[in-house]
Parts: structure tokens; sequence; C-alpha cells
């Protein structure tokens, strides 16, 4: 039975084949980076007197993470299930077809526009960087989604730095969704083989 813990009526639903399912890709915990130091440099349209971070907690944000964790517990024991079956009573057998008819699919309680908005966040938090930092590639499906969760989290402004080839297009459809350029974005990212200058555009979330 599903744990009614680990749903919320907040966020879409997304249903997905259990085996289709990728921990790693679909799971909303960001990936453990290198610890590495980040400097902000000033921008020539912002005057700013110090560096700041964007605040560590973000309720509506810690409240995906509370879910991502529920439903991948819930996953995993139907998965160690499904493999007692399959040792007890093999593949061809009743009990493991019925298994199968009962948990065809597991939905993920998010669609990928907000995982993503999720996956910025969290990775933003961690390095510590001014506003809330954006670099991947929305799809036609995930943009309403993405801002849409920016909103819910009350995030009021993020920095998109993706250079993919929909990056014009991911630009319009984010003016489309009530977000408006308000300037560039500059940071200066030091790694362990030099310095790299991260180069985008600040959205205000309207």
């Amino acid at each position: 039975m599903r744990s009614t813990a680990a749903w919320t009526d907040v966020h879409k639903i997304k249903s997905d084949s259990l085996s289709n399912i990728c921990v790693q890709n679909c799971l909303i915990i960001p990936p453990i980076r290198v610890n590495m130091c980040y400097t902000q440099r000033e921008q020539p349209y912002k005057k700013q007197t110090e560096v700041t971070t964007m605040k560590r907690e973000n309720a509506f944000f810690e409240e995906m993470k509370r879910v991502g964790h529920a439903w991948d517990n819930e996953r995993r024991a139907k998965l160690e299930q499904r493999r007692e079956i399959e040792k007890t009573y093999g593949y061809c057998s009743e009990e493991y077809s019925n298994w199968l008819a009962e948990n065809k699919d597991i939905p993920f309680p998010f669609t990928d526009g907000a995982n993503k908005a999720y996956r910025a966040w969290a990775g933003s938090v961690q390095d510590e960087l001014e506003i809330l930092e954006f670099s991947d590639l929305l799809w036609d499906r995930e943009v309403a989604d993405f801002v849409d969760t920016l909103r819910k989290a009350g995030i009021k402004e993020f920095a998109y730095t993706g250079k993919s080839t929909a990056l014009m297009e991911n630009i319009h459809q984010l003016a489309a969704e009530g977000c408006t350029m308000t300037g560039l974005y500059t940071r200066i990212k030091k790694e362990f083989w030099g310095e790299t200058e991260i180069q985008g555009i600040r959205f205000s979330v309207n």
C-alpha cells in the first residue's frame, strides 16, 4: 500500500515505469560535489557593498526533499519485495505476475520542471551563491512548472547560465511565463586548475 506521507497535493504527479526509473537521475537530491571556493564579481548594473548568499532554509524546497526521500524509500521497499518474490516463487509464478500488475507504475511526485527548480536551488545553496543559478536546458513541457515552482518557493530572482542551442528559445519561454530580464550575471568560479568565468542573465520572477 502506498504511504500517504510520500505524497502531497501541492505537487503535480508524473507517472513512470518502475523498470525505467533511474535513482541517480530521478532523485531530487543533488550529486556530491568537490568542495570549491567561489567568489562573486561586482555587477556593473547593480551597486553592491558586500556579497550576500541565498538563505539556506526554504520550507517549500525542504518539503520537496522530504517527499522525494519518502518516495525513494517506498520504491526501494517495493523492489526488495519483488526480489523476495523472485527468489521464493520465480519469474513464472502467479505471485510474481500479481506483483507486477499491482506495481506497474510508481509515480514520481514531481514534474521534470519542478525537479530542475529544486536541483538548481539545492546546488546554489551548496555552492553558497548569491542567487539561485540555473544552467540546465528547459524543454517546452518543463518551463511552466519550473517557473511555478520558483514562485511557490518564494524565489524572486535567479540567474540563467545555460549555453545550450535552445538558450534563446528558453529566454522567450521564461518571459512568456512572467519572468523579466533584469541584467547580466557574472561570477568567478575558482577550481583546482584555475578560474572560470560564469556568465548568464538575471531574471526576476514576477
